[in-house]
């Protein structure tokens, strides 16, 4: 929990009494490898923070295929906004790569705490925002540089993934063939 309360208070200072409220509406769960947090065709009711553990984010294409949008590791929130905000089905599914622990809020307790705490509304736009722009930078990146690069740049942004995340997974996410991704794996190690 306290790893929670640390992440938001990047975004705000609160008062003791506001921890004590956000700590009540918190719930935390210990969710074993594989399973699912959200389901595609689902509406999403809450916003997991992972407190420890590796998650994906993925759906399938119109072939069928399998394609990873992210990973979520420790002090990262877990959730299909869009489904959240609007109550509609979602369209990905976010599944654990490993055993989790995740501190979750609902969105009745969301709601609660927008109307309990004065500044609970702005600091969730600022911690969005925040979220949105390392999204948006993190996809940037994968977009624009060549497969060697893409990998590259996962290994900094994601180095304790290598280890817990199988390669084809890895390759979905950088969009690369496995068979070219492990060529680059090769290559990097010799």
């Amino acid at each position: 929990m306290q790893k929670l309360i640390n992440y938001i208070q990047q975004f705000s200072s609160l008062t003791n009494h506001e921890i004590e409220i956000i700590s009540k509406n918190v719930y935390i769960e210990k969710i074993p490898v594989k399973s699912f947090i959200l389901e595609a065709g689902k509406v999403c009711q809450r916003i997991g923070f992972i407190l420890n553990g590796v998650i994906r984010s993925y759906y399938y294409d119109a072939q069928g295929k399998e394609i990873i949008k992210c990973f979520h590791t420790e002090n990262q929130f877990a959730v299909d906004l869009l489904s959240y905000q609007k109550s509609i089905p979602a369209n990905d599914y976010i599944q654990t790569l490993t055993n989790c622990e995740i501190a979750f809020i609902s969105k009745s307790s969301d709601e609660y705490l927008s109307n309990t705490i004065e500044k609970w509304s702005i600091l969730v736009r600022k911690i969005s925002d925040t979220l949105l722009s390392e999204k948006i930078i993190n996809r940037t990146i994968l977009f624009h540089e060549d497969a060697k690069e893409r990998y590259l740049s996962f290994l900094k942004e994601y180095p304790e993934i290598i280890k817990s995340v199988p390669l084809g997974q890895i390759a979905s996410f950088l969009g690369i063939a496995q068979q070219s991704l492990s060529r680059i794996r090769k290559e990097i190690v010799s």
